[in-house]
């Protein structure tokens, strides 16, 4: 019945258009280039820059540039694109190994209890920056780790996990999240509404994130 229905259906679409045959090529070069990232070695981002140029190229695209200028918020697919390269940057030029050994001697005499707070500010004030949620943690969580083996109170893991509970979320700001970007672009809530809304989540998120670490955690770990 279903099956029969789907090819009803399939039949009421006729064949396909020069448009669709063209989307699906773009589609198919686009998700090829991404599976197979580890052997050409050009980035997720600029792949994704690709297809979406490959879709407004002239003869080769479905749509006018004229059109897709007005219908899509390109300013926030750049911004998207952009963290995602920032992310890659901090990890491939070893930024983050400098910040990790410079976070490690500053901390050296304070408690673990003081430390553990002030990485978690740390992580929720960078999470600001960045709108990949991926490329965030595969930052700061080998942070959280080296930390781990630092610190006698807490383990490796629980800081692991307190990272990444703190830098999963984008309250604040629209930038945070590829969700904020994509529902603001309706225009139904500006970036103050958000704000509003997200700082109270934010403080809310981080008392419950403490409470598990130096209570909850160490019951049931």
């Amino acid at each position: 019945m279903v099956k029969d229905l789907i090819f009803s259906e399939k039949e009421k679409l006729g064949n396909w258009s020069s448009k669709e045959i063209k989307m699906t090529v773009i589609i198919t070069i686009t998700l090829s280039l991404w599976v197979t990232q580890p052997w050409h070695g050009y980035s997720i981002p600029l792949i994704g820059m690709l297809g979406a140029a490959m879709v407004i190229f002239p003869y080769v695209g479905v749509m006018d540039w004229d059109k897709a200028r007005v219908g899509v918020d390109w300013d926030m697919m750049i911004f998207f694109a952009a963290t995602l390269m920032l992310s890659n940057i901090l990890i491939d030029t070893g930024a983050m190994d400098v910040v990790a050994g410079w976070l490690i001697n500053s901390t050296e005499n304070l408690h673990p209890i003081m430390v553990v707070i002030t990485l978690c500010l740390i992580i929720a004030v960078a999470r600001v920056l960045f709108v990949n949620v991926l490329g965030f943690l595969t930052i700061v969580l080998p942070l959280a780790l080296i930390l781990g083996e630092r610190i006698l109170m807490f383990s490796s893991l629980e800081l692991a996990m307190s990272v990444y509970l703190i830098g999963v979320p984008g309250f604040l700001l629209i930038t945070q999240s590829p969700v904020h970007l994509i529902t603001y672009a309706y225009g139904y809530y500006n970036q103050r509404d958000l704000f509003r809304v997200g700082i109270i989540s934010m403080a809310a998120w981080l008392a419950i994130v403490f409470l598990s670490i130096f209570f909850y955690w160490k019951i049931v770990i």
